[in-house]
């Protein structure tokens, strides 16, 4: 063990001497004898030692208290005070500079001893204690979480940078406020869930954990949603309550990513039910669309009854383009999938419908270089419809309607709020300034049949546009301010394609000879009505029919008949077997076959890859006898 050093400070050189020959002959080392603090100040500088021993009344400038102060501030080495007398206000400005021991001349080598040690063993503890407080202290400001810590009467005694953050107030200024003056709740109920803290950690002594999120109001008026913890410091021997620590986080952001997800969640769930309706619904208008399509067909023009039917062809396509919009929020439809570039679509929507309403003034902001995106132009178009009718009736005494768009890069934080791949997308702005929408109704807005209209709103339009735009990989935004207006915020995934037509035709190398043969057509459908009107419409426009309810009853006539059929009309959505099912077991026979899927979806992502790799056709239901003539002819090449 190295010896430990000591420099004396001793203006008489006989007294100090001797104190050398004591501290030699007790082990320690001498670094030197000086006169005058100045002298000592010089000394340590170029030369630290372990203590000084200093005589308080010394020759010169600066006496032995004041040189004891600057050593001790500038270098934090211990100081003895060596005194034979000294007045009460020496005495008095000793003690302001914290000495480690005095000794009274005259004195023995035990005295000297005992005090010396006394002073080294107080010195190492307080360099330890004052690492551990160093680490605590760079332990507590680099956590990401905010900490307070109080005193046993709740106040404040310490706060971390984190802490100082999320509350606004500096740790100097919060020194010695009581907790409630510094952690601000948002209402008198959630104040006194803080006192109620307070009681329970620092009356009780019990760990605290927060039930449910609380508001946080922050110096400068900013809410914060947080969570927080909070925990009694002891006294390890007397384990007497000293204070307590509170830990909290903001977790502002975290509810919005878990609010996101349930309401995304809950949208996918409404539309599996709004798309199962539209493709039941479908195939109901299926059956009265054909029956009256047959009816046409027999019937005059000149017939009283022929203009009744015709207005019910009308009901039934207004019926189906009404499922439409289920499908869109549904995500049950990308009809026609291309590359293409928003600028256009978007300013051709906004000056047509900006045509027409002469109370509305359009202002617009298209981005130059915009990036393409992959979607079905149509479905943007109606999307778009969408919004400007919801604008314009959000303004009925008149506005402004602001139209732009613009490339945008998504980070990892918000494309984890919506659930979404981050990179590069195109934003499309529609904002209006109209009467704005109440907070409590903003989560509302894209639910199916949810309307704030009292007259003539079907509820379908946003979520229409939620579910068109969720089926392209991109989300919405939505700003709004009661009085002022709204923002719709619409975001599409930037494409990576070189611009040619996403979805293409299978070319087929292998076309049949049907001009001398008749042409037998197997119907795949497990609705009975959808069967009987399909055979009688596929009758009446010359082909043979056969019918099957089901996929192993269609395996098995085509089995029997497969050097008869010609082409397979199947649904798509049939229990036991898919109608991807079915014609994949059927093309294991035939690899050649004609497919024409049907459904009361849409065209989605899987149709248009059956599309381009395992069938030759899709129709939507309902249809009417000379769209199915139309397709069947398309399918089988017979021009």
């Amino acid at each position: 063990m190295m010896k430990r050093s000591i420099l004396i400070v001793e203006d008489e050189m006989i007294v100090a001497r001797d104190i050398q020959m004591q501290l030699e002959d007790l082990g320690y080392t001498v670094s030197g004898i000086v006169s005058t603090g100045k002298d000592a100040l010089l000394k340590i500088r170029k030369s630290p030692v372990d203590l000084v021993l200093m005589d308080i009344r010394l020759d010169g400038d600066m006496d032995g208290v004041e040189a004891a102060s600057c050593i001790w501030s500038e270098f934090g080495i211990p100081v003895v005070f060596l005194t034979a007398y000294a007045d009460d206000m020496t005495l008095r400005r000793a003690m302001e500079t914290k000495p480690f021991g005095y000794i009274v001349k005259p004195f023995n080598s035990r005295e000297l001893h005992s005090t010396l040690e006394v002073s080294f063993s107080r010195h190492d503890t307080e360099q330890l204690l004052r690492k551990e407080r160093k680490w605590l202290e760079t332990v507590l400001e680099s956590i990401g979480e905010g900490v307070i810590i109080t005193d046993a009467r709740g106040r404040i005694i310490s706060m971390n940078p984190m802490a100082e953050l999320l509350s606004g107030w500096k740790k100097k200024e919060a020194k010695g406020r009581r907790l409630a003056e510094i952690f601000v709740l948002k209402d008198t109920q959630q104040v006194g869930q803080i006192e109620g803290l307070i009681e329970k950690v620092l009356q009780k002594g019990l760990v605290v954990d927060l039930e449910r999120y609380i508001v946080l109001i922050t110096r400068d008026g900013t809410e914060r949603l947080i969570d927080y913890n909070a925990a009694p410091v002891k006294d390890i021997q007397t384990d007497i309550l000293q204070g307590m620590i509170l830990v909290f986080k903001d977790v502002t952001e975290k509810q919005k990513i878990e609010d996101n997800i349930q309401q995304a969640q809950k949208m996918e769930s409404i539309g599996m039910l709004a798309g199962g309706m539209a493709h039941d619904f479908n195939n109901l208008m299926m059956g009265i669309q054909g029956n009256i399509s047959l009816m046409l067909m027999a019937m005059s023009p000149d017939d009283p009854n022929y203009t009744r039917l015709k207005d019910m062809e009308q009901y039934v396509q207004r019926g189906s383009d009404l499922t439409k919009q289920f499908l869109g929020f549904a995500r049950k439809g990308k009809y026609d999938v291309r590359v293409v570039d928003l600028n256009n679509i978007v300013k051709d929507a906004a000056s047509m419908f900006t045509r027409t309403r002469k109370d509305i003034r359009l202002y617009t902001d298209y981005h130059e270089d915009i990036w393409k995106v992959e979607v079905d132009s149509s479905q943007i178009d109606q999307a778009l419809l969408n919004l400007f009718v919801n604008a314009w009736q959000a303004m009925p005494s008149g506005g402004d309607l602001h139209v732009s768009t613009e490339n945008v890069t998504v980070d990892e934080k918000t494309a984890r709020r919506f659930d979404v791949s981050p990179g590069d997308y195109v934003r499309v702005s529609v904002s209006d300034t109209g009467v704005g929408i109440d907070d409590d109704l903003k989560e509302k807005i894209f639910e199916p049949f949810f309307t704030t209209k009292k007259e003539g709103g079907t509820g379908l339009g946003l979520s229409a546009v939620y579910g068109i735009v969720k089926a392209y990989g991109g989300f919405i935004e939505v700003f709004s301010k009661k009085g002022e207006g709204t923002s719709f915020y619409l975001y599409f995934p930037a494409s990576q394609d070189d611009g040619k037509r996403i979805k293409s035709d299978k070319t087929i190398s292998y076309m049949p000879d049907l001009s001398s043969k008749k042409v037998t057509v197997l119907v795949i459908d497990d609705e009975d009505m959808v069967l009987g009107v399909a055979r009688e419409m596929i009758e009446v426009l010359g082909y043979d029919v056969l019918c099957a309810g089901n996929g192993y009853e269609a395996e098995r006539l085509f089995l029997e008949n497969r050097d008869k059929i010609d082409l397979v009309i199947c649904d798509m959505i049939m229990p036991e077997m898919t109608g991807e099912q079915v014609c994949q077991r059927l093309r294991k026979v035939s690899p050649d076959l004609r497919v024409l899927f049907a459904s009361g979806y849409s065209v989605d992502t899987r149709t248009s890859e059956l599309l381009k790799d395992a069938c030759n056709g899709f129709i939507q239901k309902p249809f009417n006898i000379d769209s199915l003539s139309k397709k069947i002819t398309e399918v089988l090449n017979l021009h």
